[in-house]
């Protein structure tokens, strides 16, 4: 099951890439956020037994959220959010804890982008 999740999540990463889809990444985002792929990704960082597969649904989540203030502001709401990365930090092998940052770090840029 991992292998098939790890290149369903990697898909998933290329089409949220705005290098690699420059044309239809903000089209993703937008689609991500309204078939619920934020708790999709949050559920599989906390489910799955691949830290892999767990890397990859958090940068998914940064990158679904990165520069587009409508689906970060939904992310930022949903309650299975912060539980999960409290859990990451405290459990999570070293390369998870690097992706979290780096989801993080668009979180905290959210946040000062729709204070503006």
């Amino acid at each position: 099951q991992a292998p098939r999740a790890k290149s369903f999540i990697q898909d998933i990463v290329r089409s949220l890439d705005p290098e690699t889809n420059p044309a239809g990444y903000r089209i993703c985002q937008d689609e991500s956020l309204r078939v619920g792929g934020a708790s999709t990704l949050i559920e599989t960082v906390g489910k799955v037994n691949s830290d892999l597969v767990r890397s990859l649904a958090l940068e998914a989540l940064a990158r679904m959220m990165f520069g587009n203030a409508k689906v970060a502001e939904a992310v930022l709401q949903s309650y299975e959010l912060l539980p999960m990365m409290r859990m990451v930090f405290s459990n999570g092998s070293t390369p998870e804890q690097l992706t979290a940052l780096q989801l993080a770090q668009v979180m905290a840029a959210s946040e000062v982008e729709q204070s503006h």
